[in-house]
């Protein structure tokens, strides 16, 4: 679920650009129940930016992510791991 979030965020990056200059902020990070999404800022366009997250979720599964952006996503991820300390590739082996 961390790397569905992280490529949601990734996708949304350049077309949310203009709302976080606004004021606007938007996460979307995995919990032990799922997915959550935040939306925060003072606007009446709040819902419309929570809808619009939960479709670019729901479009990966009609349209998945080119294979540069899910590349740059996972190497992201596999350098946070490591600079916390995790040997992703030790990780993988030992599952």
């Amino acid at each position: 679920t961390e790397l569905l979030c992280k490529l949601v965020l990734e996708r949304l990056n350049e077309e949310f650009y203009a709302a976080t200059l606004a004021g606007l902020s938007y996460d979307l990070y995995p919990t032990c129940y799922g997915v959550a999404i935040r939306v925060d800022g003072f606007s009446h366009k709040l819902p419309a930016l929570a809808v619009r997250i939960c479709a670019e979720i729901a479009s990966l599964a009609a349209s998945p992510s080119d294979e540069g952006q899910l590349r740059r996503v996972c190497l992201s991820h596999e350098l946070a791991l490591a600079n916390a300390g995790f040997a992703p590739e030790k990780r993988c082996a030992e599952i």
